[in-house]
């Protein structure tokens, strides 16, 4: 039996209204009908604060924590503590948004760390260096891959 994960932090930055403005006229943040999900060791993550504070505003950083001293709703079924940290490397990472289709966000920087008992993993997002920012929709994409550093 391999190691287990202990948690995992994601930290997601939503752009600013006038950065995403620049490329496209929409709201830049999740509404009502949009859910944000964290793909990894062959599972998702919802990503949603168990306080009940807004996600993903324009211009928020979101830090989400997943298994010990977690910050989601819902944290008893989305708790990665079950899961080898062998498995975060065989499994693509991803950030997934989910929509009705008439929700759009414009994403501008991710961050992931997983724990295990004896080290840790990160993974930032290529697609989104520099001065890069993602718009997400059913009209360009719902999926942004991260890449292990």
């Amino acid at each position: 039996m391999g190691e287990k994960i202990q948690n995992i932090e994601v930290v997601i930055q939503t752009a600013t209204k006038d950065r995403g403005s620049r490329t496209y006229d929409k709201t830049v943040q999740v509404d009502a009908g949009g859910q944000v999900f964290l793909g990894i060791a062959g599972r998702e993550f919802r990503c949603r604060s168990a306080d009940g504070s807004t996600n993903f505003a324009p211009g928020d950083k979101d830090t989400f924590v997943f298994g010990g001293d977690s910050t989601v709703v819902n944290s008893n079924i989305n708790d990665p503590q079950q899961l080898q940290f062998d498995h975060v490397k065989a499994f693509p990472v991803y950030i997934r948004f989910g929509t009705d289709g008439s929700d759009n966000w414009c994403v501008e920087r991710v961050d992931l760390t997983v724990f295990g008992e004896e080290g840790s993993l990160r993974w930032t997002a290529p697609a989104l260096k520099g001065e890069a920012h993602l718009w997400m929709g059913v009209q360009s994409s719902l999926m942004l891959y991260l890449e292990r550093r």
